[in-house]
Order: C-alpha cells, then sequence, then structure tokens
C-alpha cells in the first residue's frame, strides 16, 4: 500500500532536499504526514506523503539522498 522513491543527487549542484519535496507535494497534491524528515542511514532523509483523502491506506515514502558537502 505504499511507494518507495529515493532521489540521488544527479547533477553538480542538486535542490535542496526540502525544495524537492515542496516541488512533489505542489504537482501531486499529497500532503506531508510530518512536519520534519526522518533520519535513516547515511544521512537519507524521508517524508511520508499521503494523499489528501482521510481513509485512503496509500502513501509514499520519498527519501533523498543529500549531497555531499
Amino acid at each position: 500500500k505504499d511507494l518507495d522513491l529515493i532521489a540521488v543527487p544527479w547533477v553538480d549542484n542538486p535542490a535542496k532536499p526540502e525544495h524537492l519535496v515542496a516541488r512533489v507535494i505542489d504537482a501531486t497534491g499529497l500532503k506531508s504526514l510530518h512536519s520534519n524528515p526522518g533520519i535513516k542511514p547515511q544521512g537519507r532523509k524521508v517524508w511520508t506523503l499521503i494523499f489528501p483523502e482521510f481513509s485512503d491506506p496509500r502513501y509514499v515514502d520519498l527519501s533523498i539522498i543529500s549531497p555531499r558537502s
């Protein structure tokens, strides 16, 4: 019932993870379940995005690997 998406930096100067999440939310109509991302191994940031319908059990786990400094 969930879709796992992983965003990996692909260019030299990628957008910040928070900007990417905001763009995904704007484009899809999904809503972030939590205001702050969860932090996973290797510094991966994770947002759980839900559908606006309260009873819809599906969700998207969006993981973003931050660029190296």
